[in-house]
């Protein structure tokens, strides 16, 4: 065999090796960010299951405050409903905004700020 054959040789196989290396290497970044989102789409989900439990701390105090209450139970659904992961982003937008409202609420009335629950 001549020097030229067993140098093509060599380059191809690094060639190849480093080409499964990149490609392995892909495969694990995916994995790692379908673990992310999975870890965000988890506390997405825990944030609005502990929305129910803060409306009725908050109607208990400020009953007539409905458009407030309203706008975060709409949230929720919209998360519950949401099939993507964008949606659940939108979803999640909205509950922030809806979240400032109620906590505007809170300052409004020093009796709903001083409860355990609420914070």
């Amino acid at each position: 065999m001549s020097f030229g054959v067993i140098l093509f040789v060599i380059s191809a196989i690094v060639v190849l090796l480093m080409g499964v290396a990149i490609y392995n290497n892909l495969v694990s970044l995916k994995n790692q960010i379908d673990r992310a989102w999975t870890n965000v789409e988890i506390l997405l989900k825990q944030r609005f299951d502990e929305i129910p439990q803060l409306i009725q701390v908050v109607e208990q105090y400020a009953s007539y405050e409905q458009k407030t209450l309203q706008r975060v139970i709409e949230a929720r659904n919209t998360f519950a409903q949401s099939a993507s992961m964008g949606g659940k982003i939108e979803a999640s937008n909205e509950m922030s905004l809806a979240l400032k409202g109620l906590v505007a609420l809170g300052e409004a009335y020093p009796d709903l700020k001083a409860n355990q629950s609420f914070m």
